[in-house]
């Protein structure tokens, strides 16, 4: 019988140890989601704060970058549209005008259809105030129109506007055609089409871009986003807005819209001509926007809404902005005087020397509070639980030879062990007995005294309890880390719009200086046969780039690859060729051998790597194009850009063929076997174009420019290494090693 209290005294003090464990792994848990989710909330507030003034910027830039506008703006103004990207927004530093800012904006994010009547009157009686009002100002009382929420409350303002004055509509209604979601729809529709702008001449050329650009717009118009179809049916006459507001405006902008490539220097007539001519069939265009079922929404702020309930009641505003908000308060004002701000409360804000923007946050935000807090009252079992539970986990973990006795009772067991926890620690253990022992009274006065196996069932079934709680607070965890994730992504997107509309930007300067110094006189054709020569003048232009911003108070902004583009554009492939006939001759016994002996240079390049793509050439079509864009390519950093673009792609097609590690012995024949597959019509020439006109200045040691990477550098050896290989076998299609600094 003895035996048999002590097997369960045993089992009792293991089960005790198992759900004590529990408890502790359960507290651990308990305290790390803390942890967790307050840094991950503090994350997610300064990610939403990056993406809301990256927004901004986008949109600011592309303002800024559409006719010569920021050519006149001061240069250190232009210069500050250059800089890093600010982690933290600057606060005002008037707090007497922040309140009064907050407050107007208060107002005008509530009372949209006085906000709508006070745009439209200031618009008509100053036009110049139009850009800044659309691409800033306006925006920036709906969030940037960066998610699905903002850009609702934005088109019920649009609807009061358009009710007001449909031309002031349509002036303001030009912002969502610079919306990042947009122009990834517009650049999937004018990229790769076969008629360029640049050639247009004529209205019947003009009517071929037009028939081509209609058909790929219809294409994919499912992805044209749902708030361009939204803000159009609120007018009479949707496809005038979307001429008056888009077609005009982007092709009178081809750059900023990206319809033309950064670096090609046109005039207005083809753009001009494309824009009548679409004019003429903006009503096929609506159509096709019309009739998508359900159009591409804007991200939604949703979930992250949820977890930051102060989201949207943060704005960002620049000085000028704030003038834009003191001029509307006016207008305001003589539609309704009861506007709770006066004109003589603001201070005219300075024009600033910079582009800075201020972070506003409205009255109406409240601090979150990381830590549950709940004042209901816990009945006497929970109590009890709830003190034996927090003993538990601050004791050590209770041996098995803790009680000795065969009755174990947990009042002496916990205080022996209290008794082995640390000084500081010990008081308030001991508190918890007495507080444990209050509440086992009030049970044990209604029914017999708990027993020990009672204390331990309270604490299974309580922990099972919360088993909701921990899996709800895991997801928790989940969902913080993929709004992260997602924030994350939208930020790295919005930087690589912004590097686009910065190089729109350096180009207009560029263009500036080429109108007024004409570099480009001095180009001749000996700089396509020496490359000594070409190196020299390029040097010499490029100071001569810096010279001039010095002289007029611009930072020499890097703009070394839109340079020599510009030069290259007078550098064509063809001029090359003129100078260096016998390239020509390379290109074609190149091509005809790699074509003859096409199944002699793929039995020497068979490898248990290479054979499935030998069997099945389809696989790499995806490469194929990439290698014929680079061939097509006018100008040679595009070139290196698309033979990099398809080297990479043979990396990513061997890796999912289950190839983990890929070096040179595997990358040189898989670029080998493209060139066969291929057969390009000018490799030896596109090889030597590069080499001298890119390769020449990396390799000048006098020199510090890098127009590439030592990526890009790797990939074209790789090409030009795939020409020595075809030396071997097929005569005729160049100079030899160390000849003609061929390779």
């Amino acid at each position: 019988m003895a035996s048999t209290d002590v097997k369960e005294s045993s089992n009792l003090m293991d089960e005790l140890r198992h759900v004590q464990l529990l408890l502790k792994r359960e507290d651990i848990f308990y305290d790390f989601q803390a942890n967790e989710i307050k840094e991950l909330n503090q994350s997610l507030r300064n990610e939403s704060q990056k993406v809301l003034y990256l927004q901004k910027f986008l949109i600011y830039l592309h303002m800024c970058s559409m006719g010569d506008k920021c050519v006149k703006l001061p240069p250190k103004y232009y210069d500050s549209l250059f800089k890093d990207i600010p982690d933290k927004q600057q606060q005002p530093s008037a707090s007497n005008q922040v309140n009064v800012f907050n407050k107007i904006i208060s107002v005008f994010t509530t009372d949209i259809e006085l906000l709508a009547k006070s745009v439209s009157e200031l618009i008509t009686k100053k036009p110049e105030s139009a850009d800044l009002l659309t691409f800033s100002t306006i925006p920036g009382l709906f969030g940037y129109l960066w998610s699905a929420e903002a850009a609702e409350n934005f088109l019920k303002f649009m609807q009061k506007v358009i009710a007001t004055n449909v031309i002031v509509a349509k002036t303001l209604a030009r912002v969502i055609f610079a919306l990042p979601q947009f122009r990834l729809f517009f650049d999937s529709v004018i990229s790769d089409l076969v008629n360029k702008v640049p050639s247009v001449t004529n209205a019947e050329q003009a009517e071929q871009f037009t028939t081509e650009f209609i058909q790929k717009w219809k294409d994919i118009v499912q992805f044209c986003p749902d708030i361009v179809k939204t803000a159009a049916t609120f007018t009479d006459s949707p496809a005038q807005l979307l001429l008056e507001s888009f077609i005009k405006p982007a092709f009178d902008s081809p750059l900023t819209f990206g319809i033309v490539p950064i670096s090609l220097r046109v005039g207005p007539e083809p753009t001009n001509l494309i824009a009548e001519s679409l004019g003429k069939h903006i009503d096929e265009l609506w159509k096709a926007i019309d009739e998508v079922p359900k159009a591409s929404p804007l991200p939604s702020a949703e979930k992250l809404t949820k977890i930051l309930p102060d989201l949207g009641k943060s704005a960002l505003f620049t000085s000028e902005d704030l003038a834009n908000l003191t001029d509307l308060v006016t207008y305001a004002i003589e539609i309704n005087p009861d506007f709770p701000v006066k004109p003589t409360q603001l201070d005219r804000q300075a024009t600033s020397e910079e582009y800075n923007s201020y972070s506003f946050t409205l009255p109406s935000v409240q601090e979150v509070h990381y830590a549950d807090h709940s004042n209901s009252e816990l009945s006497p079992q929970d109590e009890i639980e709830l003190q034996l539970r927090q003993m538990l986990i601050g004791v050590d973990v209770i041996p098995l030879a803790a009680q000795s006795n065969d009755s174990p009772d947990m009042v002496s067991l916990l205080k022996s062990q209290v008794q082995l926890a640390r000084p500081d620690h010990r008081l308030l253990l001991e508190m918890k007995i007495d507080d444990f022992e209050t509440a086992r009274r009030k049970v044990d006065a209604d029914k017999q005294s708990s027993s020990f196996q009672d204390f331990l069932n309270l604490l299974k079934e309580k922990f099972k309890q919360r088993q909701p709680d921990r899996l709800e607070k895991l997801s928790k965890i989940s969902l913080y880390n993929t709004e992260f994730s997602q924030m994350g992504q939208l930020s790295k997107g919005l930087k690589k719009s912004i590097d686009f509309y910065r190089d729109v930007l350096r180009f207009h300067l560029v263009e500036q200086w080429l109108n007024e110094t004409k570099p480009l006189a001095s180009i001749s054709d000996q700089l396509c046969t020496e490359s000594a020569k070409f190196v020299q003048f390029f040097n010499q232009t490029v100071e001569q780039w810096k010279g001039w911003c010095k002289n007029r108070s611009y930072t020499p902004i890097c703009s070394f690859e839109i340079l020599h583009n510009i030069i290259m554009r007078e550098l064509p492939l063809e001029r090359f060729l003129q100078m260096n006939p016998d390239y020509a001759k390379y290109d074609e016994n190149c091509c005809n051998g790699i074509k003859d002996k096409k199944e002699e240079l793929l039995r020497q390049n068979t490898f248990d790597f290479t054979s499935t793509f030998q069997e099945n050439p389809k696989l790499l079509e995806a490469a194929q194009r990439q290698l014929q864009r680079a061939f097509d390519a006018p100008l040679p950093l595009v070139k290196l850009h698309y033979f990099s673009e398809a080297l990479n792609t043979l990396v990513f097609v061997l890796t999912f063929e289950g190839h983990k590690e890929i070096g040179a012995d595997q990358w040189l024949p898989m670029t080998i076997l493209l060139l066969v597959l291929a057969a390009p019509e000018r490799l030896p020439s596109t090889i030597k174009y590069i080499d001298h006109f890119v390769k020449s200045l990396s390799d000048n040691q006098s020199s510090e420019m890098r127009l590439i990477s030592e990526q890009t550098d790797y990939n074209f050896t790789m090409v030009k290494s795939s020409l020595m290989h075809f030396q071997k076998s097929i005569p005729g299609i160049g100079p030899a090693e160390g000849e003609a600094g061929m390779i």
